[in-house]
């Protein structure tokens, strides 16, 4: 959506609350803090029909009446965000970790291949030299 979103002007129409948790500290001292987020409710048109969604990666800064421009799908118009550069930031860092956790998987399953090919090799190599008897 991020190359092909078509940029369109919106208002913010409504502040939603939205309760959020963090947690830090490790295993022993885990902490968690909860806390609410005013989130802004985005109204926005697309072919004459009204569409809207609740921004949830840049809360606490907009208020009702709020002008914003919004970037929308044209394929699926109900899938739109807001853009500002605090939203593109937690995109990028989002598809960031996602290839990231994806490539470590490919090690780490080729590793477990190269490991368990060798191990059997190694068994048949056993076999094949095992005196009969």
């Amino acid at each position: 959506m991020h190359a092909h979103g078509v940029e369109r002007p919106a208002k913010v129409t409504e502040i939603r609350d939205i309760e959020r948790t963090t947690r830090s500290g490790g295993r022993r001292s885990r902490h968690t803090k909860t806390y609410t987020a005013d989130c802004p409710y985005v109204t926005y048109k697309l072919k004459g029909q009204k569409y809207s969604f609740v921004e949830y990666d840049d809360c606490d800064r907009l208020q009702v009446g709020d002008e914003v421009t919004v970037l929308v799908n044209p394929d699926d118009p109900y899938e739109a965000r807001l853009a500002s550069t605090k939203v593109e930031k937690a995109a990028k860092s989002s598809t960031r970790t996602t290839w990231v956790l994806a490539g470590a998987g490919v090690v780490f399953g080729l590793f477990s291949a190269l490991g368990l090919w060798l191990r059997v090799s190694n068994l048949v190599k056993r076999r094949r030299t095992a005196p009969q008897g």
